[in-house]
């Protein structure tokens, strides 16, 4: 009876240069849908400052996309934020001013509607939370 040829076992060193291989093409693989993910992003962005005219959409300031000056810098915001399902559709976008943007974040102005057509602006009380001020905004 012939004895079976041994089994080639991998040493050590090659289930580490294995392993190191597979995280460097994963690692590959995400820098480039991360690239991708930033590329459309500044696309969509630039597709909304476009659209709003190069103006805040509550206010009608004039902003700037790249600029040194903080307060002239647009901000673009996803109505419904993406955390609640919102999506990166330029339909759920809109260019606002740095203050605006920070408004809206700690809930003191909400933002309804749809960025191709009319938006609604809300502005609460930071004490009462009452209504302030409503008004609309269109494209």
């Amino acid at each position: 009876m012939a004895m079976p040829a041994p089994q080639w076992k991998p040493s050590r060193l090659d289930r580490q240069v294995a392993k190191f291989t597979r995280k460097q093409a994963r690692m590959k693989s995400k820098q480039a849908e991360e690239r991708k993910y930033r590329a459309d992003e500044t696309a969509r962005r630039k597709q909304a400052f476009a659209r709003e005219g190069g103006r805040c959409r509550a206010t009608g300031v004039p902003l700037r996309l790249v600029t040194d000056n903080p307060l002239l810098l647009a901000h673009n915001h996803h109505i419904v934020f993406r955390s609640a399902g919102g999506s990166d559709e330029l339909h759920n976008r809109i260019i606002v001013s740095p203050e605006i943007h920070d408004l809206i974040h700690r809930h003191i102005v909400s933002v309804e509607g749809d960025g191709n057509a009319t938006v609604t602006f809300t502005r609460r009380s930071r004490e009462t939370g009452d209504v302030e001020r409503v008004w609309e905004s269109e494209r």
